[in-house]
């Protein structure tokens, strides 16, 4: 009997029509129709023309002695089970309504798929979405395949536009340090600024270029490297390294110059004719101060370059290419991405609804519904156990009529179609009989 909770409803000429469902049963045996099936198989195996046998290989008395025995039981079956077809059926559509809600549900959500497929193909279909999306996804896997090999770690991305402004305070360090110099040397700010301008770029760039091949000298110079190109890279060391002690020299001839100038001044006799002390400078002292304040500036700068750049250089450009994509692309994706945010809101409020329409009728409509569930199952059950048991009959039945003409009518005969067959082929022959699922087609 089915559990009602106080919150389900069920009528009570319904609840008794379903117990009567659920408690009909069928013999387990053939042992109540053992008499009838005898007696049947006794005047058959009697007869004197053939026995004509049906599309099913049954001959009459199987049907009077087997089939119509179980079929008196189903139906016995069929008729509790129309009452509580009967008693249900005022709540027919409610609980049609309340089983198809998932059924609703299932469509309204492939409604949906669809509509988002179709948004997604409509938009890989635009050329410019579908150049920035191969793009980005060829240069993502690109990079991908260089952290692999890198161990794992993250390219180092300094901000270029940072470390532009890092080389021009190293190039503004230079000015400071030696614009003066130029100028008292050369007495013309001009001259002076082209000169310190040279002399600041010369050193940021060699301080970039120092920088970025000692932290790269595996990518510039390892042994993975091409002789031509590794030369190539030699040569500008080489050629960057002398320009920077070029100016290094200019910049400590001006100075020792300038210095060498004031030193002359300031030791002329006039001064000891007047009894005052002579003053003195120490030029090798003062352009080594120079000098050694000029080589800080470049190794600030060089230390500024070996830190935020990579030891792989084709790491950070890789990683730099796959956000310039993504830049290109994450616009266009968004586009879709709100579309298809939309497509989610409106699906999920239908969804809601159909759901809170389920909860509605859930309380009234899903007891009912779980009692039809069991007597549907009560009706396969017997379908399964009256095909079980009127084969099982059939046999004792073939069995019996075999003993029995075996005996009194040896010559036995049976028409199969139009042929006639002895009582030793018959009983070869495969006999499987159901009830063509008549009880199904009424549910």
């Amino acid at each position: 009997m089915a559990e009602n909770n106080s919150t389900q409803v069920i009528p009570e000429q319904l609840q008794l029509a379903f117990d009567a469902v659920m408690a009909f049963q069928l013999p387990s045996t053939d042992q109540a129709f053992r008499e009838h099936i005898n007696s049947s198989a006794e005047t058959e195996s009697q007869s004197t023309v053939p026995l004509l046998l049906d599309e099913n290989e049954l001959t009459n008395g199987m049907w009077s002695g087997c089939i119509d025995q179980i079929s008196k039981y189903r139906d016995e079956f069929l008729k509790l089970q129309g009452i509580f077809a009967a008693g249900l059926q005022p709540s027919r559509k409610k609980i049609d309504a309340w089983k198809s809600i998932d059924d609703e549900i299932a469509n309204k959500q492939n409604e949906y798929d669809d509509i988002e497929a179709s948004t997604i193909a409509d938009k890989e279909a635009n050329r410019q979405y579908a150049d920035a999306k191969k793009n980005v996804t060829n240069l993502e896997e690109e990079y991908k395949v260089m952290y692999r090999a890198e161990g794992q770690r993250e390219a180092k991305d300094f901000p270029l536009y940072l470390y532009i402004i890092l080389l021009m305070l190293v190039g503004a360090a230079e000015w400071m340090v030696n614009y003066e110099t130029f100028l008292n040397f050369t007495e013309v700010p001009l001259m002076a600024a082209g000169a310190t301008i040279l002399v600041a770029l010369a050193v940021a760039y060699a301080a970039h270029f120092h920088g970025t091949n000692f932290k790269g000298h595996q990518y510039f110079f390892g042994d993975h490297i091409e002789t031509a190109k590794k030369n190539n890279h030699i040569r500008g060391l080489i050629i960057v390294s002398i320009i920077l002690i070029l100016a290094f020299i200019g910049v400590g001839g001006a100075r020792y110059e300038l210095v060498a100038q004031q030193a002359s001044q300031l030791g002329g006799g006039e001064g000891g004719l007047l009894g005052g002390d002579v003053v003195t400078i120490n030029i090798g002292q003062v352009v080594s101060i120079s000098m050694v304040i000029n080589v800080f500036v470049w190794f600030i700068g060089a230390a500024i370059a070996y830190t935020v750049h990579d030891e792989n250089p084709p790491f950070t450009d890789k990683f730099r290419e796959f956000k310039k994509a993504k830049r290109i692309f994450d616009p266009l994706r968004q586009e879709l991405d709100k579309k298809i945010a939309q497509l989610h809101a409106e699906r999920n409020k239908k969804i809601g609804e159909l759901k809170n329409t389920a909860k509605a009728h859930e309380q009234e409509a899903k007891p009912l519904a779980d009692l039809e569930l069991m007597v549907n199952e009560k009706n396969k059950k017997i379908c399964s156990e009256s095909k079980r048991l009127v084969n099982q009959m059939i046999r004792t039945y073939r069995s019996s009529l075999a003993q029995q003409a075996k005996v009194s009518n040896p010559d036995i005969r049976f028409n199969r179609n139009g042929e006639l067959i002895d009582l030793e082929t018959y009983r070869q022959l495969n006999i499987d009989f159901n009830f063509q699922n008549k009880l199904e087609d009424l549910v």
